[in-house]
């Protein structure tokens, strides 16, 4: 058999078994403390976790392999991250995973897995799928943990303390037979076992010990030790693994990292530098400007102008979300501050707010404008001098849309125009004049 894909059974199992070991651990001795444990689980929300996993074999050399695992786990919301490091086959690695939930308004909860690694030194760069909301359930439920009582039978063995905790030592034996049936019903064990049996299965594993630490004051499992042997093709493998959980009902944050979201740019601007490549001119006749200022990008535009200042930023784009800080610095608060979008010679789109609470999006193709979202107020653009409004954009194949402030303020199709630059625009409608300052530009690949 392929060492990798022995490897890759290996960590399955062990994986798992971990989880069923866990599960199995709360069905303890008398029924009394059975059900003191299994309440104590219901109002765990979060919790952190890290461990060890050694594999060696005196046969297969390059199957030699360890690793430290550390991460965090919140119930509540759904999020877990993870990171591990190790050594495969003596090659180094280090990988983190990162399972996030969006909490969508409207329609169903998305659960997204973020994974990166790193072997022998070279990054296999970021990945992201979808995960099913099964999945999810089966990371961590109490109806989960029930499940699994039934093919397993726990014996005390003494006590312990663990990080300073009173302890009960448990071991925990499994019926086999309905572990591999249950192993092999969980996502992805099919295809990772291709046409291997049941039978095969539980042939290859033998020397199962499985001990579990719960803390006595608390009813609630803290150490976990597994060590199991798995012989194929008359090689023989030895695993020992171990999991500690923590900090229970801590507060924990799962956030996409600051890496991943760094791959996703496709350019951003604090303006400290004004060669990043922003248009500028200085219309001294008439007042109107747009200039590299204080750490900020100003645009001016006198209302005698009849006419908008701009300034474009030499990209060409197709599908991207931008976000921008935009600020009336000076002046009337009559005014238009606008994102332009796909801007070609032809036309393109403008999405824009004003510093009196309105906002609106059209498109201009050839000359001739035309009003996609009709000017509207909202309550959440903050008005008057010095205030500062985080204009969201998206343009996603023909999905346009406009947030400010983290609200959703419109949302359309349009297909007239699919890539090109991006620009501020500004324009005042009353007073002598109005002034704009941008900042904090990012524009990121959906």
């Amino acid at each position: 058999m392929n060492s990798i894909r022995f490897i890759g059974i290996l960590l399955i199992l062990t994986l798992l078994t971990s989880l069923v070991g866990c599960e199995s651990a709360n069905a303890l001795i008398s029924e009394d403390l059975r059900q003191d444990i299994l309440a104590s689980g219901e109002d765990i929300n979060s919790y952190r976790f890290e461990g060890s996993m050694s594999m060696s074999s005196s046969t297969l050399p390059e199957i030699n392999t360890t690793f430290d695992l550390s991460g965090a786990m919140d119930i509540e919301n759904m999020n877990m991250s993870m990171t591990t490091s190790g050594n495969v086959q003596d090659i180094p690695f280090e990988m983190e995973a990162h399972l996030l939930t969006d909490d969508l308004d409207q329609g169903p909860q998305s659960h997204i897995m973020y994974i990166n690694g790193e072997f022998d030194g070279e990054s296999t760069g970021w990945t992201s799928e979808d995960v099913p909301f099964a999945e999810w359930e089966q990371q961590d439920q109490l109806a989960q943990q029930l499940e699994t009582l039934s093919f397993a039978e726990v014996r005390h063995s003494g006590s312990e303390t663990v990080d300073g905790s009173d302890c009960y030592v448990f071991d925990i034996i499994l019926d086999m037979d309905e572990f591999i049936e249950f192993a092999l019903q969980q996502p992805g064990m099919e295809d990772s076992l291709e046409d291997m049996t049941a039978s095969e299965l539980l042939n290859m594993m033998s020397n199962i010990s499985m001990k579990y630490w719960v803390d006595k004051d608390t009813n609630l499992p803290v150490k976990q030790q597994m060590q199991f042997s798995m012989t194929i093709d008359e090689d023989t493998v030895d695993v020992d693994t171990t999991i500690n959980l923590y900090d229970f009902n801590s507060p924990v944050n799962v956030t996409l990292p600051s890496s991943y979201v760094a791959s996703l740019v496709l350019f951003s601007d604090d303006f400290s530098d004004d060669t990043s490549g922003w248009s500028t001119y200085n219309h001294l006749r008439v007042g109107g400007h747009a200039l590299y200022k204080d750490g900020y990008f100003s645009v001016k535009n006198s209302t005698a102008e009849e006419e908008s200042d701009y300034s474009y930023s030499g990209h060409n784009l197709t599908d991207f979300i931008l976000e921008v800080e935009s600020t009336l610095i000076g002046g009337t608060d009559d005014n238009w501050q606008i994102i332009a979008c796909r801007d070609k010679a032809v036309g393109n789109y403008s999405f824009g707010i004003s510093a009196d609470g309105y906002y609106f999006i059209d498109k201009t193709i050839n000359g001739e404008e035309t009003i996609l979202a009709e000017p509207s107020t909202s309550p959440f653009i903050e008005q008057g001098l010095n205030a500062t409004n985080l204009i969201h954009v998206e343009c996603i194949d023909n999905n346009l849309s406009m947030s400010v402030n983290g609200h959703l303020l419109s949302e359309l199709t349009d297909s007239s125009l699919t890539s090109g630059d991006i620009g501020f625009i500004v324009y005042s409608l009353g007073g002598d004049y109005t002034e704009v300052a941008f900042d904090n530009l990012i524009v990121i690949t959906p």
